[in-house]
């Protein structure tokens, strides 16, 4: 077959599954592509028919015509196997098809920060958690582009030899993008930490990393996971297999799947549904997670690829369906394209046959399923000449380079956060070190082992560095006690770790978890330092006798140091979570204080001061009702503020407050009670908002109409102005004022606003033209009788300046439907901020999230506050005359 005059990166126009390749390249690269592709041509000359008999191999055709032609020409059988053999011990690989030259794939790899558990040695970056610590996409990028060249340089190892064992792909399970929602949580460690936005940006660069930037090959495959509302319990207080997470759409649309839509933007390849169900449906099974939202709302063109044994725990764990029969229906049907089983042979998908027959599972259903699966195929360059693909080049040389050795001490450095520094103890001076004495107990002081996390590659022992072994590059004399052997620290050593402090300049303690305490699988049960390891801090600090001593964390969900941060025995801390093989040159710079090596003083979590701060009830962190009446709504994000604590008696709080006038559309006002909580943390002003946060923290206690009618007549109550209708300038937003941003609501404060005009089922309220900030809350509120699990009287949302008054304009109304006193009266809400010309609009509809909002026989909302990422739901329209 002749060469054809093309761009080997040219496609068809409304080529399917051109996933998204990123940023365009300049003209002039694509041209030098076409130009190189021409020679090439030129160099091997036309060949024989025979060499390239199948459409599908030739690389000059575009994406589209190749792909048609390769699942034109498969059988029915074929495409069950491709589907059904995701790996996994002996599910995997997906089987060759020789007829067709076609070898064997294994899905199964992966790639958090590193490769990690495939044969072989791999450079190891910090855990997960510890790169989002850095803030730095960048950083994120580069790390993910490094463990691809890893990947790809190994695979091209493992094909060469005929091995095609788990992990020796190229289609990454990574990255992880669940919300650290609880800090017990076992996994929190390969999160991005607790907020959907800095994981939504460092999940797109992590994805971009992993492909690279050629405009026609992907150096390795990325898959966003576990998707979606996945963040514990693993196994307490039950089992992570059979779990039902509950939670509010909003709520799920707003913590639980920003991050996942940025996967899609930054063109993942893959998704793996999770193993729980979400209010009652499998992930596995979901479609309205896998279709309706992630292909239809997002336009998602790969695959979705099960965590390992979920499409199997849909009928065992979940007991959704009864037969492998059914499961494999609701699975296909639902959107999930590759069964990753636990080594099962007959597992689900190999009874599609069956469905097949029976009708339940259509030809281009199945069809469909095997298309995103070969499209990643061809574009990681499997069925292209060798030659034409940069990336096959790649060799085990690669592997451990210097290059990304350094990387990963970068990383490392970058990864800390200075939680404590008391009379300036760090960092110390170099010109000091000389004759001095460093002392470094702990379990964590010498042991390579529990350094790393989970889900972490294996570099050559010669290139770990543990903390011991880091500080004996000092000028320093080192001295080093382990006093408990392992994490847990069941056994203890006292007088070990006295004689050696005793004497030192300098101490450091080593504490931390590892993945002993908390790691897949396994969550942990409190906050506290495991085992002995308090005792070892205090008696390493009373050895010290006054001498410097510096607290090196490591961990991924928070501990409870309380006493180490009170006391003044310990000068410093400083969180290092899990740094890998670098751990030992990256502290030893940072206690320098080296160029590049300040540690910042911001974390990706919040930490609770103790378990008093971890709600009771609140082991079922993948639920939004933390509590009895908590709030619905993340605890924390980035810089807002923290919830009521544990301590504070939720039942109380509904008490004392005074009753505030709602306006209700088309009737009297309905009381509204307002209840205080407890700020831990104050709200940033106007200059220190972060991109995408806005800080709603307002819960209230409502009482309608049908719960409490004669007060709501009582209440009396303006109309609610018409469309179009401006409240005089200088008419109070809020006639008794509300709160200041960063203080609690209190008895007495009102949220009323007036106007005349006819009702209006909708109100939405604009700052006059000159309001220069949005958070300035939307206050949102709703009454009804809460045992029936619905809403009475109408959505208002107010915005408020601190102690200003402002003019208002009424710019539209929405829909709405209602049944009585007392019922769903539906509709949407939204809040714009007038900015003269243009209107800033935030919208949200109500139906299912202000009814679903009712948590607890004692009425409360579990949060009458909303928040967003701005620029994703924001709208500007031209504002009313």
């Amino acid at each position: 077959m002749a060469c054809r005059a093309a761009s080997p990166g040219t496609a068809a126009p409304g080529a399917p599954f051109l996933l998204r390749p990123g940023p365009a390249r300049p003209r002039a690269a694509l041209m030098g592509l076409g130009a190189a592709a021409v020679l090439l041509c030129a160099v091997l000359g036309p060949e024989p028919s025979e060499a390239q008999p199948f459409p599908f191999r030739d690389p000059t055709l575009p994406w589209r015509r190749r792909l048609e032609d390769l699942l034109g020409r498969l059988s029915p059988d074929e495409m069950v196997l491709q589907v059904a053999r995701g790996g996994a011990m002996g599910n995997g690989p997906a089987p060759p098809i020789p007829r067709l030259g076609i070898g064997p794939y294994n899905w199964n790899t992966e790639c958090l920060r590193g490769d990690a558990e495939a044969p072989g040695w791999a450079t190891a970056f910090p855990q997960a958690l510890g790169l989002a610590a850095a803030f730095s996409p960048e950083l994120v990028y580069r790390v993910a582009n490094a463990t691809a060249t890893e990947v790809r340089a190994k695979h091209n190892h493992f094909a060469a030899t005929g091995r095609y064992d788990d992990h020796t792909g190229l289609s990454c399970f990574s990255p992880v993008l669940n919300i650290m929602r609880h800090p017990l949580w076992g996994r929190n460690q390969e999160t991005y930490g607790e907020d959907p936005f800095l994981s939504g940006e460092l999940a797109a660069s992590f994805v971009r990393g992993l492909q690279g930037r050629h405009p026609r090959y992907i150096k390795a495959s990325a898959g966003c996971k576990h998707f979606s509302v996945h963040g514990g319990p693993e196994n307490i207080p039950v089992s992570r297999l059979s779990f039902d997470a509950k939670v509010l759409e909003r709520d799920w649309r707003t913590t639980f799947l920003p991050q996942f839509q940025a996967c899609v933007r930054a063109g993942s390849y893959s998704f793996m549904c999770s193993y729980n169900r979400i209010n009652g449906v499998p992930a596995c099974a979901n479609k309205k997670l896998l279709t309706d939202i992630l292909r239809g709302e997002w336009g998602f063109e790969g695959y979705v690829v099960s965590d390992e044994g979920a499409v199997e725990l849909i009928m065992l764990g979940h007991r959704y369906t009864r037969t492998f029969l059914e499961t494999a229906v609701a699975s296909v049907n639902a959107g999930c394209n590759l069964e990753l089983s636990y080594g099962m042979r007959n597992n689900v998908f190999m009874h599609i046959p069956q469905a097949l027959a029976m009708g339940n599972i259509t030809l281009e259903t199945l069809r469909a399923r095997v298309r995103p699966l070969f499209y990643t195929r061809l574009r990681l360059g499997e069925f292209d000449p060798p030659a034409m693909n940069p990336y096959s080049a790649l060799d085990l040389g690669v592997v451990q380079s210097p290059e990304h050795r350094n990387l990963s001490l970068e990383a490392a450095v970058k990864s800390f956060v200075l939680l404590k520094n008391q009379r300036d103890t760090l960092p110390l001076r170099a010109r000091d070190l000389p004759g001095k004495r460093l002392a470094v107990v702990g379990p964590f002081a010498d042991n390579p082992r529990v350094l790393f996390g989970d889900y972490a590659p294996v570099p050559e022992p010669r290139y770990i560095y543990t903390p011991r072994r880091g500080l004996q590059m000092l000028p320093a004399n080192v001295s080093f006690a382990a006093g408990c052997r392992q994490p847990r620290c069941q056994q203890y050593s006292r007088a070990e770790v006295e004689d050696a402090v005793r004497g030192a300049d300098v101490v450091l303690v080593c504490l931390g978890t590892g993945i002993d305490v908390e790691t897949e699988a396994k969550d942990r049960r409190d906050l506290a330092l495991p085992g002995h390891q308090l005792e070892l801090l205090q008696d390493a600090v009373r050895a010290a006798a006054g001498r410097p001593v510096i607290l090196l964390l490591f961990n991924a969900g928070p501990l409870d140091v309380s006493w180490a941060q009170a006391h003044d025995g310990v000068g410093a801390i400083l969180a290092c979570f899990f740094p890998a093989q670098a751990t030992g040159l990256a502290i030893a710079r940072v206690l320098l204080g080296e160029q590049g090596a300040n540690p910042a003083g911001r974390l990706p979590a919040t930490w609770p001061a103790g378990m008093h701060q971890v709600r009771a009830g609140q082991a079922a962190p993948r639920s939004p009702r933390w509590s009895r009446g908590g709030c619905g709504v993340p605890p924390f994000s980035l810089h807002q503020t923290a919830p009521l604590p544990a301590g504070a008696p939720h039942g109380e709080l509904h008490h004392g407050g005074a009753d505030v006038p709602l306006l209700r559309a088309g009737g009297p006002a309905l009381p509204l009670r307002v209840r205080p909580v407890l700020h831990h943390l104050p709200v940033p002003g106007p200059g220190a908002e972060p991109p995408g946060a806005a800080h709603l923290r307002q819960p209230l206690r409502v009482r309608g109409a049908g719960e409490h009618g004669a007060a709501g007549r009582r209440g009396g109550g303006a109309a609610v102005p018409a469309v179009g209708a401006a409240v005089g300038a200088g008419a109070p937003l809020a006639a008794g004022g509300l709160p200041p941003r960063g203080r609690a609501g209190r008895p007495g404060d009102q949220a009323v606003l007036r106007g005349a005009g006819r009702p209006a089922r909708r109100l939405d309220a604009a700052l006059a033209p000159g309001a220069r900030h949005l958070h300035p809350l939307r206050r949102w509120a709703a009454a009804g009788p809460a045992d029936e699990g619905a809403f009475g009287g109408a959505e208002r949302a107010v915005q408020h300046q601190r102690g200003r008054t402002a003019a208002a304009r009424v710019l539209g109304a929405g829909r709405g439907t209602g049944t009585g006193p007392g019922h769903g009266e539906q509709g949407e809400g939204g809040g714009c901020l007038d900015t003269g010309s243009t209107a800033l609009c935030l919208t949200i509809k109500c139906p299912a999230l202000l009814q679903e909002a009712v948590s607890g026989q004692d009425g409360s909302l579990p949060c009458a506050a909303w928040w967003c990422h701005p620029q994703r739901t924001l709208t500007a329209v031209q504002s009313p005359p």
